[in-house]
């Protein structure tokens, strides 16, 4: 193929000559000489005939480079082709994956709603509607604890102590109970975060059922565990606590610590009533298996508290009678 500066130069040469053809004409016409118009005619001939035999060589050269352009193109094409269809082949899997596992979350997510809704309902059936609830926070029950919890309530003897650790919207429904029953049941709440117990006062006040809770706000203070040292809710709130009937565990929350409410064993291990319930929320969270394991192993007159029930998050043992 010629270089395009050759080109460049023949058509510079081209254009010399052309101009030369036309000065002669010019010239011839001027001084009326007929041999120089003959001779500018002649010149202007032949560089029109350079140029179209040029023209015919730039434009083989043009098609060749042309055909070849062509070629690599599509080469270059069909390249690019194969890669995008690798690469959407491996998008659409990646999308197919990820949709697969977004089903399976907004099924789950659907499951969740119609349980929690149907619990909500099953309350609002066997309890009036609260004058005011708990705001929800991230570690509050879910709405079928709230109403597993309430209906062992309503199944425990008359005068039976329950005690909570941790207070909530469990505390407000549990009391709602307790007023519905008037059985004598007596509800003592265990609590660290102050603010938060304000807040469980004020709806049990507007509740009316403030003076069916004893709540007990105290400091995590250290104590020793078979994990070692832990940190667990003051002695003061719970070593004048005995017969117990039924102890819910939802707290402290887990970020005071590894095995957060192992310790909670160690405390009421010899406080449960014979036939006495023990129901762990959050039982999938860290040392809660452990906690379980140590109930369970328990040696009562040569038998052991046993798992009666797990659903949702929540574990309920009983004691032997």
């Amino acid at each position: 193929m010629v270089e395009p500066m050759r080109y460049l130069g023949i058509v510079g040469a081209l254009a010399v000559g052309y101009a030369i053809g036309v000065g002669l004409i010019v010239a011839g016409v001027l001084v009326d000489g007929r041999g120089l118009v003959a001779a500018g005619i002649a010149v202007v001939a032949l560089f029109a005939g350079a140029s179209f035999l040029l023209l015919l060589r730039y434009a083989r050269h043009a098609a060749g480079a042309a055909d070849g352009l062509s070629d690599r193109l599509a080469s270059s094409l069909r390249s690019t082709e194969g890669r995008l269809v690798k690469r959407i082949d491996g998008v659409d899997q990646r999308l197919s994956r990820s949709d697969s596992g977004m089903k399976d979350r907004l099924w789950m997510l659907r499951s969740d709603v119609i349980r929690d809704t149907a619990a909500q309902l099953a309350l609002h059936q066997l309890l009036p509607v609260p004058a005011e609830r708990m705001p929800l926070t991230d570690f509050s029950a879910l709405p079928a604890t709230v109403l597993n919890l309430v209906q062992h309530v309503r199944e425990l003897p008359a005068f039976s102590t329950i005690v909570e650790i941790g207070s909530g919207q469990t505390t407000v429904w549990m009391a709602l109970e307790a007023r519905r029953r008037d059985a004598g049941l007596r509800i003592v709440t265990i609590e660290s975060d102050a603010g938060y117990a304000a807040t469980t006062r004020r709806i049990l006040e507007r509740n009316g059922v403030a003076d069916l809770v004893e709540l007990r706000v105290v400091e995590l203070t250290p104590m020793a565990t078979a994990f070692g040292e832990q940190l667990w809710y003051d002695r003061s709130a719970w070593e004048d606590l005995e017969e117990v009937a039924l102890l819910f565990v939802d707290g402290p929350v887990f970020k005071v610590g590894p095995k957060p409410r192992y310790p909670v064993f160690e405390a009421f291990r010899g406080r449960i009533a014979p036939g006495g319930l023990v129901i762990h929320d959050d039982i999938y969270r860290d040392g809660m298996a452990e906690t379980l394991e140590a109930w369970q192993a328990l040696d009562i007159g040569g038998r052991s508290p046993e798992i009666v029930e797990e659903r949702e998050r929540t574990a309920v043992l009983r004691f032997p009678r």
